[in-house]
């Protein structure tokens, strides 16, 4: 802040007088600015720099802008309803300032805000026509209309035949309402003692009652080295004989058709499979089924066969109870008989 003085004396010491000269006052060294007050919302902050050389002169100042207020808190103070606006408040994040602003009322013609009262001007459902009811808005009279399902049709108890049942499809009996006179219900109906989609087999050992075998498949062991022609019994779940399975074997190959004992009885679904041993042994849907009626080359000097089906059949007639004491057709034996002779025929093989 001042400036400086420098003095020159003679060195032989001859007393005249020194000469003198000003030395240049210097700058000031300023500090890097420091926060003297921090902005706030609505209030300018402000920050300074001193001389490090302790002058005492008065510092430089800066100022730092107000901030501004940072409306990020935003909640609905009143929802707005048909006929009255609501309002919501933003409050600053960093002082109490808070911003208030209208939301305008929904009107009529919308579904929410409104204040409805009870369900009422009913009309009241038939059995053959839905109701109706309707509620109002006690603010906007806005009204709004629900429907009342039909009620069920009374029964007059009284079962028709609408659709025989045959062999091929079950049949239709139903009861009329006793007010409208329309259907009330219906029921399937089978003819008497006729049994619908039973599963059926071709009779034999299950293949776990051979060494190895564990699936609990109904076979049929072939040695194809042997011509021959043989019917075996088709039989259902329930124990019914509607059928028979005609196997014949010629030159090592295997044909596989199917008898049934009445022409009525209807086989569905029918499927074979044939595989070189028990320990293979499955039984095939009939999608992957061999083809029926036609030679099928076999796999070696024996195989293993399954057949299965679905069967719509009467009980009785024709159709009888299975027994292994009945004689299979052509052969001289029992079913029994054919039985053992099977698994014979396996532990002869070396199965």
């Amino acid at each position: 802040m001042e400036t400086g003085l420098q003095k020159s004396h003679c060195l032989n010491g001859c007393g005249e007088k020194p000469k003198t000269q000003d030395v240049p006052k210097i700058d000031h060294n300023w500090s890097e600015y420091r926060l003297v007050k921090a902005a706030e919302c609505e209030v300018d902050g402000s920050s300074e720099s001193v001389c490090l050389f302790g002058c005492g002169t008065t510092p430089k100042t800066k100022v730092l802008p107000k901030l501004g207020h940072n409306l990020a808190n935003k909640t609905v103070t009143k929802n707005a309803t048909c006929i009255e606006k609501g309002q919501i408040k933003e409050s600053c994040t960093r002082c109490s300032y808070f911003k208030l602003t209208d939301v305008p009322a929904l009107g009529k013609n919308q579904p929410n805000g409104h204040k409805f009262g009870t369900w009422g001007s009913r009309v009241e459902p038939t059995c053959t026509k839905a109701g109706s009811e309707k509620r109002s808005c006690s603010d906007c009279g806005r009204e709004e209309t629900r429907s009342i399902s039909m009620i069920p049709h009374k029964s007059n108890g009284i079962w028709v035949d609408e659709r025989e049942a045959t062999t091929k499809q079950m049949g239709l009996q139903v009861t009329h309402c006793s007010v409208c006179g329309n259907v009330a219900s219906q029921r399937n109906v089978a003819p008497r003692n006729f049994r619908y989609e039973v599963a059926t087999y071709a009779h034999g050992p299950q293949a776990s009652e051979f060494p190895g075998g564990s699936s609990a498949a109904p076979i049929l062991y072939l040695d194809l080295t042997q011509d021959s022609d043989q019917r075996y019994a088709l039989v259902t779940e329930d124990g019914w004989l509607v059928g028979y399975a005609r196997v014949t074997v010629a030159g090592g190959t295997v044909r596989v058709s199917v008898e049934k004992t009445v022409e009525a009885n209807v086989m569905r679904y029918r499927a074979w499979g044939m595989f070189p041993d028990v320990t293979t042994a499955r039984m095939v849907d009939y999608e992957n089924s061999l083809p029926f009626d036609q030679a099928v080359k076999g796999p070696g000097e024996h195989c293993v066969i399954t057949l299965n089906m679905l069967t719509n059949y009467y009980q009785g007639g024709a159709n009888e109870k299975f027994s292994d004491g009945l004689m299979a057709p052509g052969s001289g034996m029992s079913y029994q008989e054919l039985y053992l002779q099977m698994l014979q025929m396996s532990e002869q093989s070396g199965e």
